[in-house]
């Protein structure tokens, strides 16, 4: 969170639960309803008395209800009880905050007591009488004009068109950029939201719905909201749709849930739209976090269709792996899903009288085959413990049953492996 004021909305985290109420409070459901929204929204701080921002999330929210004319008791008695305990003094002194802006932090709280404690005069609220209407469909295929900046290809920014700021006044087209929906929603039933990929790389001349689909990388990029004007605003024009296959999507995708937090701050898929004017140095891997990037190779990737190039690593696989400093070898059962590329699975290492008490035997793997080329990376799955992801690079045999390579834990130990399809 970080305490830098003692007002209630001296913080990042009290300024985007307010925009948060402001979005849930259009919904047409009674107070106690919206209060789950919003806690839905930031589960930790709501729920759990050791966190940091917990304090801060009961009495902003009672604080902007009471502001709306939102007659909730369950917030009103946690803040009061928060202010009567002493548990928002104490975790502001827990965050270092001193004993001249603890009692200016006192006095706020004060305020805040009469406020919540005086009668509710209860205010009619605009809300939607009905859910939002769909502007984008799933698999809608859509290009913009962008603009560079030092760093970034950026769109046009929808919410200062028509200002005479120079910011405004000096943008000019270097190209177009492109997305697609792949998935798309009502949230709490009522507010629509959009999940974009974006190709990450400029496009000259304006797309067609032909020269996107050829293989090029579409990174996956944050959910949000988008309104017609908005829409207007960004120069958006359709150039075709392609079918996505909800199972490919969730392959390649996977986990991801609903986009309640920004969905409900109103964030609009415009800030998504933005692309680096310098390509990542590898095209699938985060180096610092030894992870794969969320992204397509090709819109053909997640549509309908076996996509195979050849046979797959999907299936079953023993293998076994040895340590570069001579201990002794270990073997290990993997189950395999590849799609266009990307490998997904869980991995269970055979037991053995040399491990250690507790550790973990079971993992994830997710990586990408190139050709013969393979490279994944596995992390153990423990309820206790963070494990340092294990790389593998290894190479196919020319009938696809077999491979092997080198795994390595960076900073740390390395050695050889093996792995070879069950035949079932």
């Amino acid at each position: 969170m970080g305490a830098w004021g003692v007002g209630l909305y001296s913080s990042d985290f009290a300024m985007d639960l307010r925009s948060c109420v402001k979005a849930v409070a259009r919904l047409p459901f009674e107070p106690d309803r919206l209060l789950d929204a919003i806690c839905s929204t930031e589960p930790a701080a709501s729920a759990n008395t050791r966190d940091e921002d917990h304090t801060v999330f009961w009495l902003t929210v009672a604080d902007q209800f009471a502001k709306r004319g939102i007659h909730c008791p369950r917030a009103r008695d946690m803040a009061l009880g928060i202010v009567a305990d002493g548990a928002d003094l104490a975790a502001m002194a827990a965050l270092g905050m001193d004993e001249k802006s603890l009692a200016r932090r006192r006095a706020m709280l004060d305020d805040l007591h009469s406020r919540i404690v005086a009668p509710v005069a209860v205010k009619p609220r605009a809300v939607l009488k009905k859910p939002q209407q769909f502007l984008l469909e799933v698999g809608e295929v859509l290009i913009y004009p962008v603009s560079q900046s030092v760093t970034y290809f950026e769109p046009i920014n929808p919410f200062t068109v028509g200002k005479v700021w120079p910011s405004v006044t000096s943008w000019k087209q270097a190209g177009w950029g492109a997305f697609a929906i792949v998935e798309r929603g009502l949230l709490f039933d009522f507010i629509a939201w959009y999940r974009p990929v974006v190709v990450n790389r400029l496009l000259t001349g304006e797309p067609t719905m032909a020269k996107l689909s050829a293989p090029r990388p579409w990174i996956l990029r944050q959910s949000g909201t988008l309104t017609a004007r908005c829409r207007e605003n960004l120069q958006l024009k359709a150039v075709g749709r392609i079918d996505v296959d909800p199972a490919k999507r969730e392959h390649f995708f996977p986990d991801l849930g609903v986009p309640v937090g920004p969905v409900v701050s109103d964030i609009s898929i415009a800030g998504s739209l933005d692309f680096a004017v310098q390509e990542r140095s590898s095209p699938y891997i985060n180096a610092d976090r030894k992870t794969l990037h969320p992204r397509l190779d090709a819109l053909a990737d997640i549509e309908p269709g076996d996509g195979a190039n050849g046979k797959t690593l999907s299936g079953c696989w023993r293998g076994n792996y040895t340590y570069d400093d001579g201990q002794a070898v270990g073997s290990f059962r993997a189950d395999c899903k590849e799609i266009s590329g990307l490998l997904r699975g869980r991995t269970a290492d055979d037991p053995s009288a040399t491990d250690k008490p507790g550790r973990p035997h079971e993992g994830v793997i997710e990586g990408r085959r190139d050709g013969r080329s393979v490279r994944f990376f596995k992390r153990y799955v423990s309820a206790t413990k963070r494990y340092v992801p294990i790389e593998y690079v290894g190479e196919l045999d020319e009938n696809g049953e077999r491979m092997e390579g080198r795994w390595s834990i960076q900073g740390g130990r390395a050695g050889g492996f093996a792995m070879t399809r069950v035949v079932t």
